[in-house]
């Protein structure tokens, strides 16, 4: 039977498991810091460090040709990363992720959307004058346009 009682704050807080898990997320950002020193300025906006396993760093990219760019810089990164403290580093893997394409640091930016100001009755009017030169269907839709500006305006 599984134990359901509320667990205190404190320790989840002196968890052992907290702890790894803060050193783990210390780790990435200090490997995305270096990271981002040793890449140019256009390359760096579009990369990061997104994880450490057994030696391995993770990084994320925003498309296939940032990936093979640093394809070919692999070793060199490699290397300065080890010479910059992070000797356990074996090997460096990248996937792409178009999400840092989006936003700064990955994070897709939301445009709010701003609703349209209804079509005036002048304007209706000119669509109505349009539907003679038009075929059927086109005449069909500018109707139901101009109505729903005369919606709008009683």
């Amino acid at each position: 039977m599984r134990d359901h009682r509320p667990t205190d704050a404190e320790t989840l807080l002196s968890a052992r498991h907290l702890g790894q898990m803060q050193a783990h997320a210390k780790t990435i950002l200090a490997l995305n810091e270096a990271l981002q020193t040793l890449l140019p300025t256009s390359m760096a906006i579009h990369c990061r460090a997104a994880n450490v396993r057994e030696g391995r760093l993770v990084v994320e990219v925003a498309s296939a040709a940032l990936r093979m760019k640093l394809e070919y810089e692999r070793l060199s990164l490699l290397s300065q990363l080890r010479l910059k403290g992070f000797a356990h580093l074996v090997s460096l893997e990248l996937k792409i992720n178009p999400a840092l394409y989006r936003g700064e640091n990955g994070a897709a930016t939301l445009t709010e959307h701003k609703p349209r100001e209804p079509l005036s009755t002048v304007a209706a009017d000119y669509l109505l004058s349009l539907t003679p030169v038009a075929s059927e269907g086109i005449q069909k839709r500018l109707r139901n346009i101009a109505a729903l500006a005369q919606r709008h305006s009683d």
